[in-house]
Formats: structure tokens, sequence, C-alpha cells
């Protein structure tokens, strides 16, 4: 009986005595290195806070129709918003009020803890009300929208960052 077995063994070319190197392909290690690096990148960025710096000095005027009085005019359509990393201060309608803000995605969010300098649970039944959360979102020119639902002409407003003013001397300097 003649069998059609070859005397020949598949595992004889990996233990014949030479040294074969099996290799992976150069474009297969390139491609899951740069994939290893990008979602390391990936990462890093999920990491990473709001990439917009919203510290600093921030002002806008709303166009209000004219009054009796200018300076009142003035006084009721500026807006006027300093943010320190976590806490603010912002005057509107000539309204000073404070708080803490909150960094979501691609917006921030100012909630309101205190008005004229009082928490704002002893500022009546109302003041929760309206002084609602205010939404402040980056725009590509630099300036910020500021979207207050309580708005006196119910509009968003642009921002624009003000220069910082140099620390004055010491007294006695």
């Amino acid at each position: 009986m003649r069998s059609n077995s070859s005397p020949f063994k598949p595992i004889d070319v990996y233990t014949s005595g030479e040294r074969t190197a099996i290799r992976p392909s150069l474009p297969l290690v390139w491609a899951s290195l740069l994939a290893a690096v990008f979602v390391v990148l990936v990462a890093l960025s999920c990491l990473e806070g709001p990439r917009f710096d919203y510290n600093g000095t921030w002002e806008g005027h709303r166009k209000l129709p004219p009054g009796e009085n200018p300076y009142a005019e003035n006084t009721m359509g500026t807006v006027m918003l300093r943010i320190r990393d976590s806490r603010f201060e912002l005057t509107s309608a000539g309204v000073p009020t404070a708080g803490s803000v909150g960094y979501s995605g691609d917006h921030a969010d100012l909630h309101t803890d205190t008005i004229m300098e009082l928490p704002i649970t002893r500022a009546g039944p109302n003041a929760a009300r309206r002084h609602p959360t205010i939404t402040l979102t980056p725009q590509k020119d630099g300036t910020l929208l500021f979207a207050d639902p309580q708005a006196i002409d119910g509009k968003a407003l642009a921002l624009s960052r003000q220069p910082a003013k140099p620390d004055s001397p010491a007294p006695g300097n």
C-alpha cells in the first residue's frame, strides 16, 4: 500500500537547524506605534482642563433705548465680569453678584451665591429665580458670549477681555 504522505513534514522547516527569523512587516509596526501614540494623545486631551482661559476681567455694553437719564442707561447696560479660577464677581444692570464658576466642555456656567454681598438665601424669596445660571461660551474672536436668561434686553452679549491693570504701588513708595 502506498501512502500519499510526503516524508517532508511542515514542522521540519522550523526545526531543521537553520535559523529563520519571523519578522512582522515594518508597515504593521509603524501603524501599531502610530495607533498607540494616538490613543495616548486622546487620553491626555481628555484629562486636560478647559483650553480657553476664562480668568481675567471682561466687559460689555448693551444697546438700550435712550432714556431720560444717560447715566442710568449706561449703568443698566454695562456688564463687568471678573473671573479668578473657580470664582466670579459680576456687575450687571448695576447689581453686584458673586459666586462659583463651573467648567463643562466648551462653556462655563456662573452660579450666583451672593447678591450685593448677601447670601442668595437672604436676598428674598425670588432671588434664586431672578439670578439663574449664566452661560459663558468662548468665541473664535476671543470674546465671551454672555447668556443671561434674565438679561435686561433678553439678548446674549459679547464680553471683551480687558487689559490687566498694573498693581498700584504700596503706600509710602
